[in-house]
């Protein structure tokens, strides 16, 4: 009887630990433990039947396989070089707080230039540093709530919104200081963001890609900043992910408005070329320039059709105002360098001039000033 309760009183237990203490326990885990007590019950009854047949060794492989299943589950959801709880525990835990209807913040820390220390220093130190910085992030808050977001991207989860700006000051004066590691000194800044997630801002997936836009965000604000997710950058991210849904369509339709520029040539005292500017219009938000559509388009693919229509209504304008008497040295048509990483992009825009036979005289290729200077 003592063998058996006691069974049962660590099977007990087992449970209470993966349901309550261990909130990201994988659901099919969770089933079998759970069902663990009822399987001793099972066998104690089998035993008292068939009292000449010894079954605890079933015991001891059930009790392995428990443990099993726990160790299994941590290392699911645990990153192996920080030890920190990984991205899908993050995801995990705001899912739950969010249906709990709980208030809490979230803050990402991300490295600025930490390819760079691995360059300098060796994967293996940089590897070192990351153990080290996600520790001193234990130090701040519980480890329950500190997340190795992505790569040098950490995330922690902060359920007093008094205690936001006090964690962030801290951090912020730690980075200021050097990091002294396996006999290498360290200066590192990061950017941080920070979203408080509301009874009202309960969608895990709209606060995902908030927190995505914001990440990306800050690292083009430039290093060591801090930004707030507020409804401003929330009204940015509705407006991006409209241009992204406006300029899909205008793909399928083959739309865009293009205008021409026309350039004086002050010798000659004529218009001697132009430049084919594209815009989207909209009846909802009006007219949108390529400085906001085009680094959007970048950043989702959606450059490489873009340019080849752009250049393709070009081509068809050269045609129209040749039979007007029209005359006109150049056309220039904006390419991103992003559209010459593509192996075929000299084929295609030969192909398009030659669909529209326009003299390969009249259309000028520009990459587009601003990007040649980022890069």
């Amino acid at each position: 009887g003592i063998y058996y309760l006691i069974y049962f009183i660590y099977s007990i237990l087992t449970i209470i630990l993966v349901n309550f203490g261990e909130k990201s326990s994988k659901k099919r885990s969770r089933i079998i433990i759970n069902l663990f007590p009822l399987t001793i019950i099972i066998f104690m009854i089998v035993q008292k039947i068939f009292n000449s047949i010894s079954i605890e060794c079933v015991f001891a492989t059930l009790t392995m396989l428990i443990v099993y299943l726990y160790l299994q589950n941590k290392s699911f959801f645990i990153d192996a070089l920080t030890k920190l709880y990984n991205r899908r525990s993050f995801f995990n835990l705001v899912e739950g707080y969010i249906k709990q209807e709980k208030k809490f913040s979230i803050i990402i820390i991300s490295l600025d230039d930490f390819k760079l220390v691995n360059d300098k220093f060796g994967q293996k130190r940089g590897d070192l540093f990351l153990a080290n910085f996600s520790n001193y992030l234990t130090t701040i808050v519980n480890w329950k709530n500190a997340f190795r977001y992505n790569g040098d991207e950490f995330a922690l989860i902060i359920r007093d919104d008094k205690e936001v700006e006090n964690i962030i000051n801290i951090i912020s004066s730690r980075l200021k200081n050097t990091w002294k590691f396996d006999d290498i000194e360290l200066i590192i800044t990061a950017c941080i963001s920070v979203i408080k997630v509301s009874k009202e801002k309960n969608n895990l997936k709209e606060i995902i890609s908030i927190l995505e836009y914001s990440i990306s965000k800050i690292k083009n604000n430039g290093k060591d900043s801090i930004i707030y997710c507020d409804e401003k950058i929330e009204y940015e991210l509705r407006r991006k992910n409209y241009i992204i849904d406006l300029m899909r369509k205008e793909i399928e339709n083959n739309g865009f408005e293009v205008y021409y520029q026309p350039i004086y040539d002050v010798k000659k005292g004529i218009f001697t070329k132009a430049e084919a500017l594209a815009r989207i219009k909209d009846n909802e938000i009006g007219l949108v320039s390529p400085k906001e559509f085009i680094p959007i388009a970048e950043e989702t693919g959606l450059i490489f059709d873009i340019g080849y229509i752009i250049l393709g209504k070009t081509c068809a304008f050269l045609k129209k105002i040749e039979k007007e008497n029209i005359k006109l040295e150049n056309i220039s048509v904006n390419f991103s360098p992003l559209q010459f990483e593509i192996s075929d992009v000299v084929n295609k825009i030969k192909n398009i001039i030659t669909y529209y036979n326009v003299n390969p005289q009249k259309i000028c290729i520009e990459i587009t000033e601003d990007i040649m200077f980022d890069r």
